[in-house]
């Protein structure tokens, strides 16, 4: 037996649903006039085991049933013209205008009555009875002498008859034919959805199992809830190992942060490359929407490489082993640069590819820690990632130094191999990629238009397996135009360029900064020192040129030679003139600077007037040293 059971309180009840189940029975298989709660309870704990889906039933019965059984419960709700009605049979029994009459019972069972007193001329007072249906509780004496009449089920008007001798007039809640037939087709209804939803489920399930790729459903908080053979393959692992725990924790490849993402939006998708056991795969995760709201995601799992054979597993170990690694993830930019997330968003699209890169930004920024990440979010993350830099080296040192010196001296007894080939199954990241000579150019280009290395001596052919990500702080477009660059060469990297915008453009970054490096320095060197708030910002106006490494230097220096624990801004404009000069400062600063220039000259006057033209004393009154205050005495004129 399977489909919906309609319980009814009392024989009334039952003879209207079998009148209108005579007319059309649809899914209901079980009819059943039940009187009391715990015999509700039973009947219903049956009726579950023999395949029912969905219970119709009224009041008490209905809450117990919700209470102590897993079940779907449509309520029986009395109607706005069924309340009406009884509300008026009442009115004409008390016999007055305007009588106080109680409606005690779950509030499940009752319509809205917001506007009874409006429509029917009597004072309505709601008794609504909790989970434990503890009525008795409810009708105290005290509510006996406010009311005229109650309304409710058998129990309360059988207690009420007994409390009160002088027979409060009452009212039985009786459905008629239309909360009847309201519940039935309500049920219907979702008997249909559910039917539906399990056909939907067997389809999708049926779907994962004929899937060649893996796949995963999450539920809204990135629980796994379902997975499918190709998956457990991959995983080596059942559904029954996985149910429940965190995607991130099974995929550790995934990004956190994205998955939170996809499960917070409908519109966000995710797509990253992992490596589960020795599968190379592209995790694709899509939000699953329902009425707007995402309602956990799907993911699958494509492989889109062979796996790493045992030769190649040797190769990376040996790689590993002599240093060759990228430290650095986009988790670790993200932390201390949320100043470009589009550049580090551009910067995972293009992890997935193999095509070259070029990175283009100024000095000291975070040009090497974003090729690190792009090596180690790509399917080379287990490979080698090797970093060179071809500044100030001859066209044929660059040549030995990325194909090695063999590569144009056959004869050479110079067995190391070159960075490119080093490289193999990796990454090479060619930092200063503007001062590349014109035949290392010429040989660069044809290794990434053929994936081969020929050798001078035309006879040895090597295949080339390496990613090439390339950094520059110049314009590449002015090197091409004034014949510096090849346009193959310019082309092959530059469809993949990113630009890592500098420190000065990324103000948030830059107080973020200052409070992690002066905190690290404060730490390192077991001292104690704080920024004032105007010390902060004129560090967060400055323009810093050498980005984060002048940054972090600075605050270094900041640190260490602070006689004071207090760091002043005056300190701070100091110590900038002294490392960078004046033409360093932000024009946005001059009329502050030109105030506080004012001020330390009146200073530097009055002091040195107390101590009778004394340098030392004086020099020892303002904390710094002689030669320092030589040297603005001499800035300001004094003698």
């Amino acid at each position: 037996m399977a489909g919906i059971a309609f319980f009814a309180p009392d024989q009334g009840v039952y003879d209207m649903a079998k009148e209108v189940l005579a007319e059309n029975p649809g899914n209901i298989s079980l009819l059943k006039k039940i009187e009391g709660g715990p015999d509700a309870v039973a009947e219903a704990r049956k009726a579950v085991s023999d395949g029912i889906t969905i219970i119709i039933a009224r009041g008490r019965q209905a809450r117990l049933i919700e209470q102590y059984t897993n079940i779907t419960v449509i309520h029986i709700v009395l109607t706005a013209q069924e309340m009406g009605l009884l509300v008026m049979d009442l009115k004409e029994k008390i016999g007055k205008e305007h009588p106080r009459i109680g409606l005690v019972g779950d509030p499940n069972m009752f319509c809205d009555t917001t506007c009874f007193d409006q429509l029917f001329g009597v004072q309505l007072f709601r008794y609504y009875l909790d989970e434990g249906y503890n009525f008795q509780k409810v009708l105290t004496d005290g509510i006996f002498e406010e009311l005229d009449g109650i309304i409710g089920g058998a129990d309360v008007l059988a207690y009420t008859k007994n409390f009160r001798n002088d027979n409060i007039a009452s009212g039985y809640f009786y459905s008629t034919m239309e909360s009847v037939r309201n519940a039935i087709i309500q049920a219907e209804a979702l008997y249909q959805a559910i039917q539906k939803e399990k056909s939907n489920s067997v389809r999708f399930a049926a779907a994962m199992e004929g899937a060649v790729n893996g796949m995963l459903q999450v539920d809204k908080k990135g629980a796994i809830t379902v997975m499918n053979h190709a998956m457990e393959l991959m995983l080596r692992q059942s559904i029954t190992d996985v149910k429940g725990k965190a995607v991130t924790a099974v995929l550790g490849d995934m990004d956190k942060k994205e998955v939170e993402k996809v499960l917070g939006s409908t519109k966000e998708t995710y797509c990253s490359i992992a490596c589960i056991g020795r599968e190379r795969v592209m995790i694709m995760m899509t939000p699953i929407v329902i009425a707007d709201q995402a309602d956990g995601a799907i993911i699958s799992c494509n492989k889109i490489k062979r796996p790493v054979s045992a030769d190649e597993t040797k190769r990376m170990k040996d790689q590993y082993l002599c240093g060759y690694i990228a430290k650095h993830s986009f988790s670790d930019i993200e932390y201390l640069s949320q100043g470009m997330p589009k550049t580090v968003q551009l910067a995972k699209c293009y992890a997935i590819s193999d095509s070259p890169v070029i990175i283009w930004g100024n000095p000291g920024d975070e040009r090497e820690e974003m090729a690190q990440a792009i090596h180690n979010h790509s399917l080379r993350k287990s490979g080698a990632y090797i970093s060179v830099n071809i500044a100030g080296l001859s066209d044929e040192a660059q040549i030995d130094l990325l194909f090695g010196k063999r590569f144009l001296n056959p004869d050479s007894r110079e067995q190391t191999k070159g960075a490119l080939l080093a490289a193999e199954n990796g990454t090479l990241c060619i930092n200063a990629l503007d001062k590349m000579g014109t035949r290392t150019q010429y040989f660069l280009n044809n290794i990434i238009q053929n994936n081969t290395l020929l050798y001078n001596d035309l006879d040895r052919i090597q295949n080339v397996n390496t990613r090439l990500i390339g950094t520059t702080t110049k314009d590449m477009r002015k090197l091409l135009e004034m014949g510096l660059f090849r346009d193959d060469l310019y082309y092959a990297f530059c469809s993949m360029a990113l630009r890592i915008p500098p420190l000065r453009e990324r103000k948030q970054d830059i107080e973020r900064l200052v409070t992690i490096y002066i905190s690290h320095y404060v730490e390192k060197y077991s001292t104690f020192h704080v920024l004032t708030d105007n010390a902060k910002r004129i560090l967060i106006e400055y323009s810093w040129k050498g980005n984060l490494v002048q940054l972090k230097h600075f605050c270094e220096r900041c640190v260490l030679t602070s006689g004071r624990r207090i760091m002043t801004d005056r300190y701070v404009m100091e110590l900038l003139e002294e490392l960078y000069g004046r033409e360093e400062q932000v024009p946005g600063l001059e009329a502050g600077n030109r105030n506080m220039e004012e001020a330390d000259r009146e200073l530097l006057y009055l002091t040195l007037q107390k101590y009778n033209g004394n340098k030392t004393l004086t020099a020892k009154a303002l904390d710094i040293s002689t030669t320092t205050l030589w040297r603005r005495l001499k800035k300001y004129g004094i003698d």
